[in-house]
Parts: C-alpha cells; sequence; structure tokens
C-alpha cells in the first residue's frame, strides 16, 4: 500500500513540475521572425525595459533595471531615463538630467507610464515610473521637460497594492486578462487572451486599440542566464482585444542572437521600439494597415 502511495505522490510531483516548465516556457523559441526593416540601436546595450511613446511621436524609455535574477550589463550604474524623436530616422537616444531634489544615485526604474495633463490650460507630460531603490518599490511621478531634457520631481507614491489597469499581463499563466472598468472605478474580469509566451509590458496603439506586447518565450534561460540558451525575444499583437474574437500576431521571434530578453514593444505610426530586460533595443519600420473591428 505505501509503495502505491509513494508513486501516487512521484506520478502527482512530476506532472506538476511538467505543467511548471509548460507554464514558463521551459523550450526555447525555434523559429527566428522579424520584419523587413529593422536595426538595433547603438549605446544601448543594458536594458530597455520599457518604453511609453506621447502623442507628438517622442518615445520616453527605462534602462538600467536591476535585480537577482537578471544579469547587470552597465556595470553596477543607477539606471537612467532617455528620449528619442521617432519623427527623426537618424535620431539617437537622450538620456535625461534629474532636478536636484530627487536622488538618482538610487534610481532604479522598471515599469512606465505616461499621462497628458491639462488641466490648467497648458500641456504637461507627466511620467509614472516604478522604481526599485534599495529594492523597495515605488512609483515616482515627474514632469517631463524634453527641451531641457530634464526630469522634475513632483512626487512618489507608495502602497502595497499599486493598481493595475485595464489589460493586465499574467506571465505565469501565458494571458493577457481583459478588464472592465465599472462605475465605481473597481474592474471586473471582461475575458482572457491565451498566449503562447510569457507577456510583459502591455502597449496600447492610440490608433486601433491593438495591444503591442513585449514577451519572453521562455523564463529558464533567463533565470539561469549564461549557460547553454540565451533568453530569445518575441512581440506580439493582439487587434481588436475587446471584441468577441481578438486576433494574436507574432511580428517579432529570436532565439536571442540578436536580441535577448524582449519586455516591451511601442508603436507610433510606422515605428515600432523593442525594448530588453538588460540587453539591447531595437527600431523597426512597419507598414500601416487600416483595422476593422
Amino acid at each position: 500500500m505505501w509503495k502505491k502511495t509513494i508513486l501516487t505522490i512521484i506520478g502527482f510531483l512530476l506532472e506538476n513540475i511538467m505543467r511548471m516548465r509548460m507554464n514558463l516556457g521551459y523550450f526555447p523559441v525555434s523559429a527566428n521572425i522579424k520584419p523587413e526593416s529593422c536595426r538595433l540601436i547603438e549605446n544601448m546595450g543594458f536594458g530597455s525595459e520599457d518604453i511609453t511613446i506621447i502623442p507628438s511621436g517622442v518615445a520616453l524609455i527605462s534602462t538600467g533595471l536591476k535585480s537577482q535574477i537578471i544579469p547587470d550589463l552597465s556595470g553596477g550604474k543607477p539606471g537612467k531615463m532617455y528620449f528619442l524623436d521617432l519623427n527623426d530616422d537618424d535620431a539617437v537616444p537622450v538620456p535625461f538630467d534629474f532636478s536636484a531634489d530627487f536622488n538618482s544615485m538610487n534610481f532604479n526604474p522598471h515599469g512606465i507610464s505616461h499621462f497628458m495633463d491639462h488641466s490648467d490650460g497648458a500641456e504637461k507630460i507627466l511620467l509614472f515610473v516604478v522604481n526599485h531603490p534599495n529594492h523597495d518599490s515605488q512609483v515616482d511621478i515627474f514632469h517631463v521637460n524634453l527641451e531641457s531634457k530634464l526630469l522634475i520631481y513632483q512626487k512618489t507614491v507608495q502602497h502595497d497594492l499599486l493598481p493595475q489597469h485595464v489589460y493586465v499581463a499574467d506571465s505565469t499563466n501565458k494571458e493577457v486578462k481583459v478588464m472592465k472598468r465599472k462605475e465605481d472605478n473597481s474592474l471586473s474580469l471582461q475575458k482572457v487572451i491565451k498566449l503562447h509566451v510569457l507577456p510583459d509590458n502591455i502597449e496600447v496603439d492610440r490608433k486601433t486599440g491593438s495591444l503591442w506586447i513585449g514577451c519572453l518565450p521562455s523564463l529558464w534561460p533567463l533565470v539561469f542566464y549564461g549557460t547553454k540558451h540565451s533568453p530569445g525575444s518575441e512581440v506580439v499583437r493582439i487587434d481588436c482585444p475587446s471584441s468577441a474574437e481578438p486576433s494574436v500576431t507574432t511580428i517579432y521571434s529570436n532565439n536571442g542572437s540578436e536580441l535577448q530578453s524582449s519586455s516591451v514593444a511601442a508603436r507610433h505610426e510606422s515605428h515600432l521600439l523593442i525594448g530588453t530586460v538588460f540587453h539591447r533595443m531595437m527600431r523597426c519600420t512597419l507598414p500601416i494597415i487600416p483595422l476593422e473591428c
């Protein structure tokens, strides 16, 4: 009887281990897919974990994320914020300075988002940065001054449960959850979109409503970096995410030979930027195709 019990326990453990390996993408990506016109951006070889694009076509980029499970290719330097003008094909990323009242030496930027503030009659760009100084977690808010290349510190928000928004990336289960906001600002689950990869940051196309997502084909090569397989990269686009039949398309896929650990994809007009957790950044040109949902 005890032998049967032990075999049952072993079988249960093996089943769950295999399920975890599949969910976390144990098997690395095999196919390389890339738009025709792509190029790596120079001097951005230490990560571009998140990217958000303001309506004028200027991309804001967080770099230098540090964590215990990812390599640090910056040599221990603090994280930085950059901007890149996508209206200029020859533009290069430009670093921001910080106002004197912000401690930039412990800056460890993760996810970012922006808000166009018109409350006082003039347009103001507010940048929200998930920051991990000394492995803590907080959201720092800045006023963006592009002309002065300056991020002007506004305030810091800390809370145990920082809120998620309408589209939620569930990396563990390889899915995107579509949430519906109620009148009382609570969220209810509307649908779940299954993916074949692990989604990270989500960017919403302002014109089409499509979701552009930087994804990891496999988590294992990132956790055990430096072994046989490199952490690959994949970008998926979800068209009509709120409709009855969302469409999922792979736009870019690489086994790590060109781009490792993609974390974000942001599109503006015909321009696409692909950022990574700790590696390089890529710029692509895509055709503009009308979308009907």
